[in-house]
């Protein structure tokens, strides 16, 4: 009975919201389509998407999120990372967690029916949690877009963090070349002689691509907003607001626009996406009694010298006076002695992170305006993150608040460790050298900042298993190279977002595409054999049988393509097929099928390596792999000398030897070289390795055993850079 009167209190509350509004309660159901023109399978996701918006054109709302091509938006990467996204194409109905664990599903069924279809009907029988509707204005002269999402709570007990977001949605977009060519698996496969893209080219060329996201104004996941400010459960009947303004891309047809508003919960185990509908053309501000603006510069760099700082106006629309209460929210990896001050006509209020967060009060007179400002006065501890920034009105409660975000970065560190948070299970932390103050920044953070790092040496940018880098990121490394900053490029797509998401990519390194191996596709543990390259100050102490097991990914290969800038330390180890998709294309030699290289600059250096080096199965290999990297771009380890004859001898005691022996040899120069001995039969095949590693100059001695080797005439090798030293060598047991 208690449940009934609840219920029934509810339902009188959301009918007095919305008979005031004349509107009934919709749900509607986002579906998020993962593509890109690269995805030869994406074109059945077209069709399957637009079956089901042609059934449901007033309840499903479709939008088309892209990947590695010229209309990718970070958020893709963000939202596929967070939930799963395996592959493509595929689609999330609401981002609803299905009884599989699945977020993101297969496009048909076991009968070969649209099974994207079966789960957004499904989704459309559930009652709505909460209403949605958004208002907004657009200047076409000016292109600024204001928008005001509104949220009405429909259900008792939702205790999930809530956001906003607006998607920017635009129709016919096409445009010339690989970013906008459609490509298409269906063009004549004798698999799917009905489907509609049968009679279509393998590259659709001026294809029009329909339903692009082209900005998320929350980002991936939303912005919290006034729902931040709510006590939880949120209270049911009662109307949160959120408003979101930019200016629209000048690349953007303006007629082919669609706004969508959302709101979603964003709790670790739960990102359902509660309701969703398209804008409708008003007066955003319908509702608000103040506004707050700033300058749209919301990322700013700052130093213990240089602090950050901000300053905002809030406008009373009202004509009375009235107080507000300025609120600020540090996330929480800014660093805890960074102080976050407020400065007002008043006075100033300090807020310090670690201690408890002090309102500051603005009266403002009928109509007139006020300002505050934002200071940010980092320490010496490095770090970045978000400010948030709330106006409340204490006359007017229920009214929308004002809202703004900042993110503050330290910018005075050295060596950059820029990698997103998902990776972390691959961070090279660890294996830095000792004394490195190491600064870990986001690449959303550090791509606009990047010119204002005015102080730093090495940038290591790890894309771990499963990261790219795209054409923003690529050129940040670029500029920083031609600045004199050294580069470590990190991780299992780095050849292949160098070649198909970066124009010039691999060519600036002076490297050549040489298409991907599938050597460990198969069963698990997905086994790779690797090799260092003999007498690379990188590569030649790291061996010739270096055993990897793949995480994730089929591995790409390059080649040298200019050998006055690059050369290869790691490689293949045997030679390998080529592979364009699912095509074999050639073969490429163990010298040609190169996966780490090292370049140099006029002013600096640059180490690309394509895999993380977890995929090494041997922990010390792996170390001192990075510990040479790192060894060589700082400079404690240098290329070989050229070395003369003369610079090497060698000799051995006894010679003819039984069990042990005693080699004695020379190394001439003045740097430390790699060396490497070797025992030789008369078939020119190296039988045994005496020693293999950097050493300095001078006299050495070194003893070994023949006792696995058969009696016979053999040679005693040393190489040293392109310089090898042979003498005769006779085993007799």
């Amino acid at each position: 009975m208690k449940k009934l009167v609840l219920l029934l209190i509810a339902l009188s509350l959301v009918t007095l919201n919305f008979n005031s509004a004349g509107a009934v309660p919709v749900k509607r159901v986002l579906v998020e389509q993962h593509t890109g023109a690269w995805c030869g399978w994406c074109v059945d996701g077209v069709v399957k998407l637009d079956e089901i918006t042609d059934k449901y054109p007033d309840k499903v709302i479709a939008v088309r999120l892209h990947n590695g091509d010229a209309m990718a938006i970070p958020e893709e990467t963000e939202i596929g990372r967070a939930l799963g996204l395996t592959g493509f194409p595929t689609a999330s109905i609401d981002r609803k967690r299905w009884p599989d664990g699945k977020i993101f599903e297969s496009r048909v069924d076991n009968q070969g029916n649209n099974y994207w279809m079966t789960l957004t009907e499904q989704r459309l029988q559930e009652t709505p949690k909460v209403d949605v509707s958004m208002v907004y204005s657009l200047d076409k002269e000016t292109r600024q877009f204001t928008a005001t999402v509104a949220a009405t709570i429909l259900e008792e007990g939702i205790t999930d963090d809530l956001t906003f977001n607006v998607y920017i949605r635009e129709d016919s977009v096409s445009g010339e070349g690989s970013g906008y060519d459609q490509h298409n698996y269906y063009s004549h496969n004798s698999r799917f002689p009905d489907h509609p893209y049968y009679n279509l080219p393998s590259v659709i060329h001026g294809y029009t691509h329909m339903e692009v996201v082209r900005d998320m104004l929350g980002g991936g996941f939303g912005i919290a907003g006034s729902f931040k400010l709510a006590d939880k459960p949120y209270e049911v009947g009662k109307t949160y607001y959120h408003t979101f303004t930019t200016v629209l891309s000048e690349d953007w047809k303006l007629k082919d626009l669609k706004f969508i508003g959302s709101v979603q919960a964003n709790s670790s185990s739960n990102h359902e996406i509660y309701n969703c509908c398209y804008g409708t053309e008003g007066d955003p501000y319908e509702h608000s009694v103040l506004t707050l603006t700033t300058d749209e510069n919301n990322l700013g760099g700052a130093t213990p010298d240089n602090p950050f700082e901000k300053t905002y106006s809030v406008k009373n629309l009202t004509d009375a006076s009235d107080t507000y209460v300025v609120k600020t929210f540090a996330s929480n990896s800014i660093p805890g002695n960074w102080d976050i001050t407020i400065e007002t006509s008043g006075g100033t209020t300090l807020n310090k992170k670690e201690s408890n967060q002090e309102d500051v009060e603005i009266t403002v007179a009928g109509g007139e305006t006020a300002n505050f400002t934002l200071k940010v006065q980092p320490s010496d501890v490095y770090g970045f993150g978000d400010i948030e920034i709330f106006v409340v009105s204490k006359g007017h409660s229920d009214a929308p608040v004002g809202y703004s975000k900042v993110t503050v970065v330290s910018t005075n560190a050295e060596n950059l460790v820029v990698q997103n948070s998902s990776q972390s299970s691959y961070s090279l932390n660890a294996y830095m050298p000792a004394g490195m103050k190491l600064m870990n920044i986001e690449p959303n953070y550090f791509i606009p900042l990047a010119d204002k790092f005015n102080q730093v040496k090495d940038i290591i940018w790890n894309l771990g298993a499963t990261d790219a880098i795209d054409e923003n990121g690529a050129q940040v490394l670029q500029n920083a190279i031609n600045n004199g900053t050294n580069v470590f490029l990190v991780g299992n797509s780095v050849i292949s977002s160098l070649r198909y998401n970066v124009s010039n990519g691999l060519e600036f390194y002076g490297l050549e595409f040489n298409y991907m191996s599938r050597e460990g596709y198969g069963q698990a543990p997905y086994r790779v054999w690797l090799k260092g390259v003999d007498g690379d100050p990188i590569g030649g102490d790291l061996g010739t049988d270096i055993e990897g097991n793949l995480i994730r990914y089929l591995l790409y290969m390059c080649k040298v393509q200019d050998p006055q800038k690059a050369a290869a330390f790691l490689t293949f180890r045997d030679p390998q097929d080529k592979y364009s998709g699912s095509s074999k294309v050639g073969t490429a030699q163990p010298e040609d099928a190169v996966l780490g290289a090292r370049i140099t600059f006029e002013n600096s250096k640059a180490v690309l390596l394509g895999f993380t080096p977890y995929i090494i199965v041997d922990s010390q290999i792996r170390r001192k792999l990075l510990e040479n990297i790192m060894g060589w771009l700082n400079g404690t380890i240098d290329v070989e000398e050229n070395l003369s004859a003369e610079d090497l001898s060698i000799s051995v005691t006894p010679n003819p030897v039984v069990g042990e022996a005693l080699a004695s040899y020379t190394i001439g120069g003045s740097s430390v070289q790699n060396v490497k001995i070797s025992i030789v039969n008369q078939l020119g095949q190296t039988v045994k390795v005496i020693t293999n590693g950097r050493q300095a100059p001078g006299l050495r001695q070194t003893m070994f055993d023949v006792n696995d080797l058969p009696s016979g005439a053999y040679s005693l090798t040393i190489a040293v850079g392109g310089v090898v030293k042979t003498i005769p060598l006779i085993i007799n047991r």
